[in-house]
Order: structure tokens, then C-alpha cells, then sequence
């Protein structure tokens, strides 16, 4: 009797994620939300260091497929060629990276990262800066495959809508 409850503690215990990487969505617009990656060795709390790029996304519609931002979470990931980052097991939705892009208009409902934003392309919306110099940083120093954790600040959703 004393293996059988051993074994259902075991069974029931929920598995600790580490994640390689934190997405932090900060400041939300009409077409796009901003965040701060965190990636590479993160424990700030136990006086570590992090490496911190700036991301856009798409603004969230409910998990709509090409035209939203995924929701909060916590997902696998696998660096794919050098060239992107695959965000796996997004309820709904396939085929979402972390990719070289500028604009929000070059979004699908994955994730641009960069360095910086600036109105490039003077449609009157930030773009990010420096997506590739970034997008190279980040899969030279993060692990082929991990875990990326995303979270919005909940008191700025809906502000600007």
C-alpha cells in the first residue's frame, strides 16, 4: 500500500519548467503590443544577469489565428536553422516563431525581437530595430530547445484598444 500512494504522489506531482527564456508584454497598442525578452542566465533575484531585447507582437484577439498574439503561457521551443525560434504547443495555433521582422505588418501572430523601436517606416507605428543583429544574439546563447515563458502586465490590457 505504501508503494501504490508513493507512486500516486509521484504521478500527481506537477513538473517544474525552467524556462530559457521570459517574454514580458509591457505596453499595449491598437496594432501591436511592445515586451522585453529576458534570455540567456536570468535569476535576477539571485544576482545573476540577463541578456534583454525589445519584441513586438500583434494585439491580442482571442488566439485568433493571423491576426493575434498567443496567450500568456508557458511553451516549448526549438531554434530552428539559426534563422528562427518555433514556439510549440500553442493551443489553436501552429507555425508561431520568434523571426526577424520589423513591422507588425510582417506578423502573423508570431514574435519580432530587436534591439530599440523607431517609426522606420513612417506609417505612423514603432517598428523595432535591429531584428537580425538580435535574432542571431539570441539563438547563439539560448539552448537549441527549452521553454519560453510569455506574460502580460494584466493592469495595461484594454488601456488602448
Amino acid at each position: 500500500m505504501k508503494f501504490w500512494i508513493s507512486s500516486l504522489d509521484f504521478l500527481f506531482k506537477k513538473q517544474v519548467i525552467e524556462p530559457d527564456m521570459f517574454l514580458l508584454r509591457h505596453t499595449f497598442f491598437i496594432n501591436q503590443i511592445f515586451g522585453i525578452l529576458y534570455y540567456g542566465y536570468f535569476e535576477i533575484a539571485n544576482g545573476g544577469t540577463s541578456l534583454v531585447c525589445d519584441t513586438l507582437e500583434l494585439p491580442w484577439k482571442n488566439n485568433q489565428r493571423n491576426i493575434s498574439c498567443i496567450a500568456d503561457g508557458i511553451y516549448p521551443y526549438e531554434v530552428v536553422d539559426g534563422l528562427a525560434i518555433r514556439i510549440d504547443n500553442v493551443n489553436g495555433r501552429d507555425g508561431i516563431f520568434m523571426h526577424v521582422a520589423n513591422s507588425w505588418k510582417e506578423l502573423r501572430g508570431c514574435v519580432a525581437v530587436g534591439k530599440g523601436y523607431k517609426d522606420i517606416n513612417r506609417d505612423l507605428d514603432y517598428d523595432v530595430l535591429k531584428s537580425a543583429l538580435t535574432l542571431k544574439d539570441i539563438t547563439s546563447t539560448i539552448p537549441e530547445k527549452g521553454y519560453i515563458k510569455i506574460e502580460s502586465l494584466k493592469s495595461n490590457y484594454g488601456k488602448i484598444n
